[in-house]
């Protein structure tokens, strides 16, 4: 593994040691009986989510309404991207990183660690 791939795999870590203590934190606050904060926060993340593809979408559309209204001179002149050569397979450490750390997020909430974790990230 390459350096590239640990600092990866770090960073998988991280991001899932985060999310699980919110799956954590977000399944506590629906046994404490306030679904309606929980349904509100997962709303709030679909809706996000939502944006962030439409955005995506119309970013891509504008690119394409560009090449449309270029003529085919100035397109001549703009060089096409290389071809990438064909990638490796990431080592399973590296794949696994991301579900590891949200399972070791869910035990640290689980043991009281969650408020710890997310104050010192």
């Amino acid at each position: 593994m390459t350096i590239g791939d640990w600092l990866n795999r770090l960073v998988n870590i991280v991001v899932g040691l985060l999310f699980g203590v919110a799956a954590y934190e977000l399944g506590a606050l629906i046994g404490a009986g306030q679904w309606v904060t929980s349904v509100f926060i997962i709303v709030l993340v679909v809706v996000f989510l939502f944006f962030v593809q439409v955005f995506d979408r119309l970013i891509d559309w504008l690119g394409s309404l560009m090449d449309w209204l270029l003529p085919s001179d100035i397109r001549a002149a703009i060089r096409a991207a290389r071809i990438p050569a064909p990638r490796q397979r990431k080592p399973l450490a590296r794949t696994l990183s991301l579900p590891a750390g949200f399972v070791l997020g869910v035990l640290a909430a689980a043991l009281g660690l969650g408020k710890e974790i997310m104050a010192a990230l």
